[in-house]
């Protein structure tokens, strides 16, 4: 979309502490994990909000509910989710609506003047009314993504602090330790 709407976590200096003392690969599995989960909640709720039927889909590029993704991505700090509409380019017009319009035609009717003076055919296109289905979805939200973030992030660092430590959970075996090792 357009507008960019962000949930700012500004994590704790004890969260941060235990961030670093994993190695960055496990840090970034267990904070990617988390990040995706968080997203999952909002789009799930863009997706039930998009409209469908005869006002959404587009021939060419599919219908929006299933254009919305999300996508986890590195920045400077670290990672950032981003749920967008991917292809479905037209849902900014649903999001915001539209402004009249001139439509050039190719047949004589009504002419109009451009701005340089000329004189062309068109057509006036009405504007189409917002509806907006992303933010209100975002607004409604936010606050349960970011309880998620931080459950899923407590369970990721537990479980990549679990592997670890040579615990490789699920049931399955590592070949280090003892106890996983067949006798």
């Amino acid at each position: 979309m357009a507008a960019r709407r962000a949930i700012k976590v500004s994590g704790t200096k004890e969260l941060d502490r235990v961030l670093k003392e994993l190695p960055r690969k496990n840090a970034q599995r267990a904070v990617n994990s988390a990040l995706r989960s968080a997203a999952a909640v909002i789009r799930r709720e863009i997706v039930q909000r998009a409209p469908d039927g005869a006002n959404a889909p587009h021939p060419k590029y599919g219908e929006l509910k299933g254009n919305i993704k999300v996508t986890v991505e590195k920045m400077a700090g670290g990672l950032r989710a981003i749920v967008h509409t991917g292809a479905a380019f037209w849902s900014r017009f649903l999001e915001f609506g539209t402004a009249v319009r001139v439509v050039r035609t190719r047949r004589p009717g009504k002419t109009q003047n451009m701005s340089d003076g000329k004189t062309f055919y068109g057509k006036e296109v009405p504007p189409m009314q917002a509806r907006p289905f992303f933010r209100p979805a975002f607004d409604s939200k936010a606050q349960e993504a970011v309880d998620r973030l931080a459950e899923r992030l407590g369970a990721g660092i537990e479980r990549e602090a679990a592997r670890l430590a040579g615990n490789p959970g699920r049931g399955r075996r590592c070949a280090s330790c003892a106890r996983c090792t067949p006798a």
